[in-house]
């Protein structure tokens, strides 16, 4: 297999000499954007190659990729760049309109402030908003705030873990402080990873948070991503994984005791437009 590269002077926004990706994945929304990029690479494709770009191939037309494919007579694709990534925007821009389709409300940036439990099941959570607290009723929720690293999980001076959106038990951590304080951290930070980073939520095989005795810490909450306990996600590069994976098993619990039964991949996002999210300073998700 042989590659060469290629040098093209594309100009995604007039007079600006330093325009970043999502700034040219905007101009290739346009047909004009695709129209100046095919004359720049046409009679440069040679028979039997394959057109690798940056990954800027449009933000949110999903057909620029076919249309340069044909004008080119080339399969195209795309190599990934350094943050903001073009693709994972895209994918954020497409869930949110396909929450949106389902009648689910985006909360940008509101903090958990408060929640309600009745007879052991959480109803409610509260977010800080403007002007007033606003409180958000749900059949179930999905806590998927993230971890240490969000805010969700804090660990004060005197070595007391707590989970600071709903107060969950956590597993990996002690009522005693000082004893966290020995055990969970070590002091060669360049050596294996602290214990405290295995410290989160237990649960269940539906994704329920557990308590110290294995049972349902509170009813209407499922858990995923960041916040479960077990894992050191930086290191072991398991993060995106966990995520996924959780979320779907706690989207497919949810589906099943509101009487749905899920037969697919989708059911992350119909749970969604079902139930609201609990959420620290990440965003959260409320039915209309």
């Amino acid at each position: 297999m042989q590659a060469r590269a290629l040098t093209v002077d594309f100009e995604a926004r007039a007079g600006e000499n330093d325009t970043n990706a999502v700034g040219h994945a905007r101009a290739l929304d346009e047909p004009a954007g695709v129209e100046q990029l095919v004359r720049l690479l046409a009679g440069k494709v040679r028979d039997g190659e394959t057109v690798l770009l940056p990954a800027v191939l449009g933000l949110d037309h999903p057909g620029v990729f076919q249309e340069l494919a044909a004008r080119l007579g080339a399969p195209v694709g795309e190599i990934p760049l350094v943050p903001p990534s073009v693709p994972g925007l895209r994918l954020e821009h497409r869930l949110d309109r396909l929450a949106s389709a389902e009648r689910v409300r985006v909360v940008m940036g509101a903090r958990v402030v408060d929640a309600r439990v009745e007879r052991g099941r959480l109803v409610s959570v509260t977010s800080a908003a403007a002007g007033r607290p606003r409180e958000h009723r749900a059949a179930a929720f999905v806590l998927a705030a993230g971890g240490f690293e969000s805010g969700a999980l804090t660990m004060d001076s005197y070595g007391r873990v707590t989970d600071t959106v709903l107060g969950l038990p956590l597993a990996g951590a002690g009522a005693d402080g000082e004893e966290n304080l020995r055990h969970l951290i070590h002091r060669d930070y360049w050596g294996s990873p602290q214990g405290l980073f295995r410290v989160g939520v237990a649960v269940d095989a539906q994704m329920r948070p557990l308590g110290p005795d294995g049972t349902a810490a509170l009813a209407g909450v499922h858990a995923a991503g960041g916040v479960l306990a077990g894992a050191v996600r930086w290191s072991e590069k398991s993060g995106e994984g966990i995520a996924l994976g959780s979320a779907e098993a706690a989207c497919d619990a949810v589906m099943a005791e509101l009487g749905h039964s899920p037969s697919n991949n989708t059911a992350a996002l119909e749970a969604d437009a079902a139930t609201g999210r609990a959420t620290g300073p990440a965003k959260s998700k409320e039915q209309d």
